[in-house]
């Protein structure tokens, strides 16, 4: 998608030719830009925390349904793959 371009006002105006556009200059680093956008505000630290409890509900309720169909799986007991979820799930749950 091309960036957005903004309309340029240093010489035009009072002017009736057609506007000259010019691309607008991000002042973040590019890896930042896409994470930050106008009129959104931040998730607070509860907004967070809820969003990661919700996560684990719905993953924990269809887990053992979709891992017991995986070949790579298939020795795995519903306790051992619930275990593992749970683990990954406090080292997602720290960073």
């Amino acid at each position: 998608m091309p960036p957005k371009r903004e309309r340029s006002s240093d010489s035009n105006e009072g002017s009736s030719t057609t506007p000259s556009y010019q691309k607008k200059e991000s002042k973040l680093p590019s890896e930042l830009s896409p994470l930050l956008v106008p009129g959104r505000k931040a998730w607070t630290a509860e907004e967070e925390e809820a969003f990661l409890e919700i996560i684990d509900e719905v993953v924990k309720a269809g887990l053992w349904n979709a891992a017991k169909s995986r070949s790579e799986l298939k020795g795995r007991k519903q306790a051992t793959v619930q275990s593992h979820w749970d683990a990954l799930f406090k080292k997602l749950n720290k960073s």
